[in-house]
């Protein structure tokens, strides 16, 4: 579960502890404490999603990073394309290039992954303190991003899988998240237990696909944390695209 705050501004993010104690500074954002309009009301965080107000968007993230305790400074991120790319960054910077997911074990790199019914999900490593955040969509769920972004720590960072943490954040719940049969199929193909829908238009479980394709690669199902918040269910506190949104939660995180 996330522990909740809540800033002078309004600023709500939430946090898993567990994470927190082992170096990494996070914050999941809601909805709240922002200047946007509109669909965009009010911390909206993608720029593309409100492309004629760059400048609410910008408050809203300075907002965000002031009350987590994140510099803005140290932001490194890519355009998000609902892939199955993972990039790994030593240093900040706005890329124009395309990927769902970034690593890193830089004290001077805060990652940031955007979502509006999408899985936010932060790994890290106990031992390194290496990091990684994913905007893991059905497409990049079906394509395993979270297990290829624990991949990429160990790859560049020497991480031990038995070692790794996953935060799995607010996102839109089984309850909501009416699919494709042919969607439903894909998804649940990428883990052993492979289930198969028996109707027409199922409801999909993006966090219980997570939880296994990550339990599969050797993770400890100790070390899996789920906020359980539907952001369709709870869509005056988040962002959710099935409810007509246009705004962006997002999730960030740096080390202490």
């Amino acid at each position: 579960m996330l522990n909740w705050h809540k800033d002078i501004n309004g600023v709500e993010w939430g946090e898993f502890p567990e994470l927190t104690k082992l170096g990494v500074i996070h914050g999941f954002s809601t909805r709240l404490g922002g200047v946007s309009e509109g669909t965009c009301k009010s911390l909206n965080l993608g720029l593309l999603a409100d492309p004629d107000y760059p400048d609410r968007t910008l408050e809203n993230r300075r907002r965000l990073f002031q009350a987590v305790g994140l510099s803005m400074d140290h932001l490194a991120s890519f355009r998000q394309i609902h892939s199955d790319r993972v990039e790994s960054v030593d240093r900040p910077g706005i890329h124009d290039e395309g990927a769902d997911g970034t690593v890193t074990d830089s004290d001077d790199v805060v990652l940031l992954a955007l979502a509006a019914d999408c899985v936010p999900v932060l790994i890290v490593d106990s031992c390194t303190q290496a990091f990684g955040v994913i905007h893991s969509g059905w497409r990049g769920t079906a394509e395993k991003i979270v297990v290829k972004a624990i991949e990429k720590l160990t790859q560049c960072y020497g991480s031990k899988v038995e070692d790794i943490w996953v935060g799995i954040g607010p996102s839109i719940g089984e309850c909501c998240y009416e699919v494709s049969s042919e969607v439903y199929d894909q998804t649940w193909a990428s883990t052993d237990t492979g289930k198969k829908s028996g109707e027409s238009n199922p409801h999909l479980d993006l966090w219980a696909v997570i939880r296994g394709q990550v339990i599969e690669y050797g993770v400890k199902a100790g070390q899996i944390l789920l906020a359980g918040n539907c952001t369709r269910c709870e869509s005056g506190r988040f962002f959710s695209h099935r409810a007509g949104d246009g705004g962006r939660c997002g999730l960030i995180a740096g080390k202490k």
